[in-house]
């Protein structure tokens, strides 16, 4: 059946009625370009929605990025808090440690120091019994660190003051000498005892003995006592004119 087509109502029932003539006609009137524009936009529409997808993901993605990276600052934190408490425990126990070390310093010394003074008061018969034969007739003690002075050594020391033979000074060094032993004969010792005898011993001993002699004009020996000394020591202080007695301790 033929349709009258006479009105442009008349076209438009046509293509209402006729989907081929709608194809028809929109390839003679749309370019190419026009007619792929659908599935064109349906494949941007994909691609929009994967976009948006995607950007869901990294978002997603950055988020939990974020959340452990928190953690770790987090964490990072405590351990540096940890680490803190660790280093101000360590300052802690090092101040212990250098207090007691501190103290066992003090306690060696101060044991030494009685070791020292218990061999110095035994020693004292020891060294006159050696003294005796060493040219001093008998020997007495003038002065020691650990027993009462004879009173003619402080006459003897007044005098050498007030002549000028020695200073104030030199006096109260003198009378720090372990012991000052004088004999009938007008020979004194001036000896320095010590369990471990040095260099320092040996300028003190030849010190005091010198400031002794100008003190009384008389003979002097310096002198060390020392159990068991060593042969270079011995050599060391022979070499200044000190003799080494060897006390047992």
């Amino acid at each position: 059946m033929t349709m009258q087509v006479t009105t442009f109502q008349d076209i438009l029932n046509a293509l209402e009625q006729n989907p081929a003539l709608r194809d028809q006609l929109r390839s003679h009137i749309l370019t190419e370009e026009l007619l792929q524009l659908p599935a064109q936009f349906v494949l941007l529409r994909a691609d929009v929605d994967e976009l948006k997808n995607g950007q869901t993901r990294l978002e997603e993605g950055q988020a939990r990025i974020e959340e452990r990276t928190q953690r770790l600052e987090e964490g990072q934190a405590r351990v540096e808090e940890r680490t803190q408490r660790l280093e101000e425990g360590q300052s802690r126990l090092e101040e212990r440690q250098g207090r007691l070390e501190g103290s066992m310093d003090r306690l060696e010394g101060r044991f030494g120091n009685v070791e020292g003074n218990l061999y110095e008061q035994r020693s004292a018969n020891r060294i006159l019994a050696r003294v005796a034969f060493l040219g001093i007739e008998s020997p007495q003690i003038a002065s020691s660190n650990y027993g009462p002075v004879r009173q003619g050594f402080y006459e003897a020391m007044a005098t050498a003051i007030q002549g000028g033979a020695i200073s104030q000074v030199e006096y109260l060094d003198l009378t720090d000498a372990d012991l000052i032993i004088r004999g009938r004969n007008s020979h004194h010792a001036v000896v320095e005892i010590s369990l471990g005898p040095d260099e320092d011993d040996i300028a003190r001993v030849v010190r005091r003995s010198d400031i002794l002699h100008r003190s009384t004009g008389e003979e002097v020996t310096p002198m060390i006592a020392t159990p068991h000394p060593h042969p270079a020591f011995v050599q060391e202080a022979e070499g200044r004119q000190v003799r080494v007695l060897d006390i047992p301790a």
